[in-house]
């Protein structure tokens, strides 16, 4: 039998869930194994076995609770509107190495779909002084400016000319008289530009 100890906000059910289809055999490389793939959920800290009687004793560490969340320097994006769009329990409920660089992959994602290319987020992991292995996390944003479109250019264009291709697209370059979202820097909509030219081709 793998019996799990130590685990004190993680669920044997959930640690099971994790390694069962990995259960072959009890062989040291198997349990080798399996101790791998607990560690790649990023949930725990430290995994030791030990062999008592007909059980196999998997200790566990597990890595801190995540008890207050900090946000410096976000302008665009509200706390609540930034907690709105990641579930909790998901993210912040335990402290996962892989999750909040995920957080923070998925939020820069969301900041360049508005313009801000220049984008930066870190994180700072403090122990608090409760003493029950949580964590706080102050994540700390340097949002830039937004991206603006200067100029639109079109190179090797014989058969149309510039200004029926840049009716095409949805981008648009700066100008004094239009203030629209269009004239900021999208990746994303300098993609779907580009197959809006290729389709108008077509």
């Amino acid at each position: 039998n793998i019996k799990i100890v130590g685990n004190d906000n993680i669920d044997d059910e959930v640690i099971f869930s994790i390694i069962n289809d990995k259960i072959t055999d009890y062989s040291s490389e198997n349990i080798n194994q399996i101790i791998k793939h607990l560690y790649s959920s990023g949930n725990f800290k430290n995994i030791e076995i030990e062999y008592s009687d007909n059980d196999i004793l998997l200790i566990i560490t597990e890595n801190p609770t995540i008890n207050k969340l900090i946000f410096v320097g976000n302008k665009r994006l509200k706390d609540e509107e930034i907690l709105e769009m990641f579930n909790q329990d998901e993210f912040f409920r335990i402290f996962n190495q892989y999750k909040i660089d995920k957080f923070i992959s998925d939020l820069s994602e969301v900041y360049l779909s508005y313009g801000y290319n220049l984008i930066n987020i870190d994180f700072e992991k403090i122990n608090n002084q409760l003493g029950n292995n949580s964590v706080d996390l102050k994540f700390k944003f340097d949002e830039g400016k937004i991206s603006k479109i200067n100029k639109i250019l079109f190179i090797g264009n014989k058969t149309y000319g510039t200004n029926q291709l840049r009716s095409v697209i949805k981008s648009k370059q700066k100008n004094f008289l239009r203030f629209f979202d269009s004239v900021n820097f999208k990746q994303y909509q300098i993609r779907r530009d580009n197959e809006r030219l290729i389709n108008f081709y077509k």
